[in-house]
Parts: C-alpha cells; sequence; structure tokens
C-alpha cells in the first residue's frame, strides 16, 4: 500500500500535519485554563480532530493498492439446434422399419449427453464455460439445467458465422476457443469458411465434435418438382419430378400431382433407381385460375430415414385472360410469318400483325394503333426489322413509356436492315437490353463465314428461366439448347446492358443471343437472330411454338395474381429464392373506374404473426400504377420472426400476403373481400431433411481455417488440446481518498463542530 498526496510529497506532509496540530495546541491553553484540564482537554481534542480530517481532505492524501490475479478466458460451448439433430445419431431405421430407430439417441441427445458427462466438468475447471444453441442464429442459454428444455427445431444450421460474431463481441484475447457438436448440414444464409478465417484472426480456435453417421442412411426423397412457372388456364403443364433414393428397394413407386386437395395426376414408377438421382417427366392440366401450390407426392416406404421430404412444392401462376401481342415487321420475313402462324394458333393469344406497305412509302397502315391508348391496351408489342423512322418521335416516346410506365412487355427481333442500330438514338436507346458497336456495323456484320452455325448454349440464368424451359427437366433442358439448329447470323452487339439478363449466348464466343431487360414497371426482351424459325426443320413445329409461347406467358406473367373492384396486386415471381428481391406491383382505380395517382398506398406484408407496413411509391404516369421492392434482408427478417417449433417440418417454402391500406379509400380496408396477394420464398428449412449423414469434410476444413481441429465425440478428451493453454494474468490498482466519501466527512465535520458549539455554550465559553 502506498499513501501519496496531490499537493506535496508524504514526508513534508508528515511535518504540516504535527505543526497544525501542535499550533492548534496552544490556541486553546486559555480555554484549559477557564475549564479545567478535563474540559479544556476535550474541547481541544475535538478542534484537532476537525484539523486533521480538514488538512487531510484539502492536501487530497490518498491510499494506492496493487494487486494480481490470473484471467480466467472464456470457452463458449455450441450444440446445433437444427431439426436434422433429432435425427438418430447413429444410424436411422434397420431394414425392417423404423421402431428401432425411435428407441436410439437423437444427435441432439448424443450431444447433451457427452457435454454433462465428459466436456463440461472439465471445462468448468480451467474456463469460463458459455453455453449457446445455434440454428440460423447464435441462442445463449444458462447452465446445463437449461439444456433440459432446449429442443432442435430450428430450421436452419447457419454454421459458424453467428459464432464469429459473437466472438468480435467479446474483448480481444478473451475466448480461449469455441467446441462445435454439430452434424455439419450447414444451409445458412452465411459462408461458413470464411467466418471461421475471422474466428482464427480473432485467437479463438474451432474446436467440431460431428454427430451423426459417416454415410447417408436409407432413404427415399422428393428433390423438387420443375415446371413452368406461368400457363394458361387448360395449358398442358410439362414438369419434372426429383428423386433421390440412397438404397431404398422398390419394385414400383407410385406418385401424385395435387393442386390442394385436387388430384391433378398420378403416376406409376416401375424402374426406380436403388441408388442415385433419378428424374422422372410428368404432365398435368390446371383449370383453376391463379397462384397455385402444386404439389407432388410419393408413397411412403418401410426403411426410410424420414418420410417428412416424400413431398415437394412449386408454385404456378395460372392466367385465365388471353394476352394480347401486336406484332410489327418490315416485311413478311420467315421469322415474321412463322410467328405470325404460331401465335395465331395459340388460343390464348389475341395477334394483331401489321406489315409495312411497300417501297418507296415504307409506312405502316393507317389502320395501325399509334395512340397512347390504343398502344397501352397491349400486354406484348413486337417490333421487327423496321426502322426507327416508321414511328413519330412522339409515337416513340409511348412505346418507351409502355413499358416503363404501363407496364408492357416490348419484344425486340434483330434484323440486318435496322433493328437495333435504327433505334440508338431514339426514345428506345436507353431500354435497350444491349450495348451496340461503336461505330455502327456493315449491314451484314455478324455473318459466319463458315458454313457451321454458332451453336446455341444456355447461360446460368437460362436454365432457371421459364422463357427457355423447352422440356421438362433442367438437365434434359440444358442439352436440349445444344442441339437446336444455330444461327448463321447474328447482330453484332458489343455486349448486353449491365442490368440485363442473358437467357442464351453463342457456345463459341459468349455472343449474348437472347436477353432480357426489367425497366420500371415493364420488360424488354431482345434476340439478337433471326433464325428461330429454323428450329423446325429438325424438331418439327413443337419447340418452335413452345419457345414464343413461353415468351408470351412471360411477358404476361406480372399480372394480376390478386383483384377485386378497385385493386389490381401482382409480383414478378411467384416463388423466390431466399436472396431475391420480391417486386410487387398494384393498379388502383376509384369507384369510377379512374385511376387513383394521389395519397399514400401502404402494403401490409404478413407472415403468421410478423407484419410489416411499407409504403408503396407511384409510377409517374403510368395512370395508377404502384410498386414496391422488399429487400431480401426484411424476407430474413420476417421468416425468423415468424418461425416456431409448431410449424410443419415439410415446409420447403414460406408464404407471404399482402394487402393494401389506400389513404384516398378510408373504407377499403374494411372489406372483407379486398385483394389478397400471396406469393413463397424457398425456405432452407427442408434442406436439412435431403442429406442426413454429417458432413465431416465441412467441419474439417472450417475447423482448419480457425487453427483449431475436429475431434471425434469418442476421443472428447483431445478438444483440451486445442484450446489456448497459456494462463494470463492482470494487475489491478486500486485508489482510496477521503475525498470519496464525502457524505461521511460532511456528517463527520457538522457533527465535531456542533459537539464542539454545544460544550462550548453550555460551559458558558464564547
Amino acid at each position: 500500500m502506498t499513501l501519496l498526496s496531490r499537493w506535496m510529497p508524504f514526508w513534508l506532509y508528515a511535518i504540516v500535519l504535527p505543526v497544525l496540530v501542535v499550533a492548534a495546541w496552544l490556541l486553546y491553553r486559555r480555554d484549559r485554563r477557564i475549564l479545567g484540564t478535563a474540559r479544556g482537554t476535550i474541547l481541544t481534542v475535538l478542534r484537532l480532530v476537525t484539523v486533521s480530517i480538514l488538512t487531510t481532505v484539502l492536501l487530497d492524501l490518498s491510499t494506492t493498492r496493487t494487486r494480481t490475479e490470473t484471467i480466467e478466458d472464456t470457452v463458449l460451448v455450441v450444440v446445433d439446434a437444427s431439426r436434422s439433430m433429432s435425427l438418430p445419431a447413429d444410424s436411422v431405421v434397420n431394414e425392417t422399419g423404423d421402431e428401432t430407430s425411435k428407441s436410439r439417441p437423437s444427435r441432439f441427445a448424443a450431444a447433451l449427453t457427452f457435454l454433462r458427462t465428459n466436456l463440461l466438468p472439465r471445462l468448468d475447471e480451467r474456463y469460463e464455460v458459455t453455453l449457446h444453441l445455434l440454428g440460423n442464429e447464435l441462442e445463449t442459454i444458462g447452465r446445463t439445467s437449461a439444456l433440459d428444455a432446449a429442443s432442435p427445431t430450428r430450421d436452419t444450421s447457419n454454421l459458424v458465422a453467428p459464432i464469429a460474431d459473437e466472438v468480435a463481441r467479446r474483448p480481444r484475447d478473451s475466448v480461449a476457443g469455441v467446441v462445435l457438436i454439430t452434424d455439419g448440414r450447414h444451409n445458412g444464409p452465411r459462408p461458413a469458411i470464411p467466418a471461421a478465417e475471422v474466428l482464427g484472426e480473432l485467437g479463438a480456435p474451432l474446436v467440431t465434435i460431428p454427430v451423426g453417421p459417416n454415410e447417408r442412411p436409407s432413404d427415399l426423397a422428393v428433390v423438387s418438382l420443375e415446371a413452368k412457372a406461368v400457363v394458361f388456364t387448360g395449358d398442358e403443364v410439362d414438369a419434372e419430378v426429383v428423386l433421390d433414393n440412397t438404397g431404398v428397394a422398390r419394385e414400383s413407386l407410385e406418385l401424385w400431382i395435387r393442386d390442394g386437395e385436387r388430384e391433378l395426376g398420378s403416376f406409376v414408377i416401375d424402374e426406380q433407381l436403388p441408388q442415385g438421382v433419378s428424374r422422372w417427366p410428368v404432365s398435368f392440366a390446371i383449370d383453376s385460375p391463379g397462384r397455385r401450390k402444386i404439389r407432388v407426392e410419393i408413397e411412403t416406404s418401410g426403411g426410410e430415414a424420414s418420410v417428412e421430404n416424400n413431398l415437394a412444392h412449386t408454385w404456378i401462376d395460372v392466367l385465365d385472360d388471353r394476352a394480347r401481342v401486336l406484332l410489327i415487321d418490315r416485311s413478311a420475313r420467315w421469322e415474321f410469318r412463322y410467328l405470325r402462324d404460331s401465335w395465331e394458333r395459340d388460343e390464348r393469344i389475341d395477334l394483331d400483325d401489321y406489315l409495312l406497305s411497300a417501297p418507296p412509302e415504307r409506312k405502316l397502315p393507317d389502320d395501325a394503333p399509334r395512340t397512347r391508348e390504343k398502344l397501352f391496351e397491349y400486354d406484348a408489342i413486337v417490333l421487327g426489322d423496321i426502322d426507327a423512322e416508321t414511328f413519330t418521335s412522339e409515337e416513340q416516346q409511348i412505346l418507351a413509356d409502355f413499358v416503363r410506365a404501363r407496364g408492357g412487355t416490348l419484344l425486340l427481333l434483330s434484323g440486318s436492315r435496322a433493328m437495333p442500330y435504327s433505334w440508338e438514338r431514339s426514345a428506345l436507346a436507353e431500354i435497350l437490353p444491349v450495348e451496340l458497336e461503336r461505330p455502327t456495323p456493315p449491314r451484314r456484320a455478324g455473318t459466319r463465314l463458315s458454313t457451321d452455325a454458332w451453336e446455341l448454349s444456355l447461360a446460368s440464368a437460362g436454365e432457371d428461366s421459364t422463357i427457355t424451359r423447352l422440356v421438362a427437366g433442367r438437365e434434359r433442358n440444358v442439352e436440349l439448347w445444344t442441339h437446336l439448329p444455330g444461327p448463321h447470323w447474328h447482330s453484332p452487339i458489343r455486349a448486353a446492358h449491365e442490368s440485363s439478363t442473358v437467357l442464351v449466348d453463342s457456345a463459341e464466343d459468349e455472343h449474348p443471343i437472347f436477353a432480357i431487360r426489367e425497366i420500371g414497371v415493364g420488360r424488354v426482351f431482345f434476340s439478337a437472330i433471326d433464325s428461330t424459325w429454323r428450329w423446325r426443320f429438325r424438331f418439327g413445329d413443337l419447340l418452335y411454338r413452345r419457345f414464343w409461347g413461353n415468351v408470351i406467358r412471360w411477358a404476361r406473367s406480372e399480372r394480376w395474381a390478386a383483384k377485386d373492384d378497385f385493386v389490381r396486386l401482382g409480383s414478378d415471381h411467384a416463388l423466390y429464392a431466399a436472396a431475391d428481391t420480391v417486386e410487387l406491383a398494384a393498379l388502383i382505380e376509384d369507384e369510377q373506374g379512374n385511376p387513383i395517382e394521389a395519397g399514400q398506398v401502404d402494403a401490409i406484408l404478413s407472415i403468421g404473426e410478423s407484419r410489416r407496413r411499407i409504403p408503396m411509391q407511384l409510377v409517374p404516369q403510368s395512370r395508377g400504377r404502384f410498386r414496391l421492392e422488399i429487400p431480401p434482408a426484411l424476407i430474413e427478417e420476417m421468416s425468423t420472426e415468424s418461425s416456431s417449433p409448431s410449424e410443419s417440418p415439410d415446409a420447403e417454402t414460406l408464404e407471404f400476403q399482402v394487402r393494401l391500406v389506400i389513404e384516398s379509400l378510408p373504407s377499403y380496408s374494411e372489406r372483407e373481400d379486398r385483394a389478397v396477394l400471396s406469393f413463397a420464398v424457398a425456405s432452407r428449412a427442408r434442406r436439412e431433411l435431403l442429406d442426413f449423414a454429417a458432413d465431416r469434410e465441412l467441419l474439417r476444413e472450417v475447423a482448419t481455417r480457425s487453427s483449431g481441429a475436429l475431434v471425434e465425440i469418442s476421443q472428447g478428451d483431445r478438444v483440451f488440446e486445442h484450446l489456448r493453454q497459456d494462463q494470463r494474468t492482470r494487475e489491478i490498482t486500486t485508489t482510496s481518498a477521503a475525498i470519496d466519501y464525502t457524505t461521511a466527512l460532511a456528517i463527520g465535520l457538522l457533527a465535531l463542530l456542533s459537539l464542539e458549539w454545544i460544550l462550548r455554550k453550555r460551559w458558558n465559553l464564547a
């Protein structure tokens, strides 16, 4: 302990204080003579104590103590609480059925037993231990008693990233390591390996302990139902059911396609593969319009790891009205002729077609639609190889507004004479899906000099697009595109626009062939070739009609999945991936049918008990169109809020609903029949049930990246070898001064002065 003073060294204080004491003793000599030795001494002592206290306070005298203590590092113990951890820890079932599996401990139970009997008692001897459950986020719980109430019900295994976030929030070097017990089935939104590297940088090695079998147990699962996203009522839907079998032997297998409780078709598979992924084409028709949730389900088999993955869903927009299409071209070239014939035979398309007059006029017929009102009646406008000068500058602007404001779809079909280079200085230049060459290339540029045509190839976006789905099944469709007759000429564009999506390119040089672009509330489709009609020579009319039918259904697909007397509501898709932005559109009219273009319009987005009220934005000059983009972060947040252990374990999609609140229609929100839009977002939850083996490869990788290691549960003692062992110490210094006790000082001084005053009055002193 050290005694210090702010104003003077302690040795000087040791001199000053006795001097003041002696001075006070001498000043009270008179009182001692008057009162006598006893009473005078009492008053003198009181004054001496007061002087000593005041001197100590004024000189800020303090004491300083320093002690050294050992720091107890923290170890985070994390248990995966996702639904795959409810499966048995070793294998799943025996050959005869499910009863044996039910008596075997789950992976979660095995993890808790290991914690209680082996790991936690030894960790407590050396470290401060915190317990956590892991799903999409990290949940901190109390001691082991809280584990009794825990259960593996989380829909997501978001490995490592939430742990890295927690370690980063703690003081640097305070975490000696992290122990993660899991089956390694990572399906969270954030990558695990970069997060493991962050743990290494923070000095917190990750020790992973896998639970679950090394090999996948016997199981038969429906991976997906792949089908077109947009059809018309009555269309024959060609789809593909993808199955994954791990050793379940069946002579035949029955599956059903259902819309709600209504059966759309049933099929029997006679040659089911005992191992691996198999794909089975199915077809069915849907007569009910609207946004339909279609389910495929297979019969259950004895000895399966889980029956929860015996079904899958997809969403299909079924349109019940006809698409109005306007087709304009320079002349009756082959592309025009075949398109016109194909669309005229499609009973779901109302086609108006026009050709320019013969030279030298080269103009549209007098009855061709040109006004804003007439053009806005169409769902899609197709411009072939025509010059921009065919339209006035005002009419060109109407075409641009048809996309931006009306929400229509513009189809641009390249030709060697005018499209697209004649339009590079027009009102359409800003909405082209492609960037043009500078300077303008010669007329026949882009011609293939060799006798071989360019081979077509689906781009990555094209593999998922409803436009390019010519046959059911992703792999079959990708292969088919390589066999379609390729072009000998394509428009010599420089590149696709940065905001465009390329669906098909040439396999040789990745030159964009088909591209799409979202503009305002509308869309633009661009074809760089004029020879799709040649597909008919090898494959007949089927694929050609299917492709251009897909284009028109895509062009028509925004509109409108939900409607009432005042509102029409739609979204650009029925089913979204977890990372997608959801785009909503609304068309609102008043009681007289006039578009509403003023006042607040809010979308009420809900899933389960989670709700958000989000303002929609009016599209300028759109006659009552509003739009809203919902970011994936909000979807993720609401999905987490709405999730609960009681939710259906087979849920592979999260279903949202949208209703509107309209300021200028105050009674609208009270209507029971108001439009309700539904859309779905693919859930990561079902991936928990598609692969049951522990992912030791991933767990070893993340452990190594963090400077930790994978330790088998049977070798639990090795956990301690990989946690930080060095003990850290710190010096703790505490300082105490009289001024720190102001209340006690004030009371003490007041008591001393009061007592002296009372005694002096009692003994008749001044």
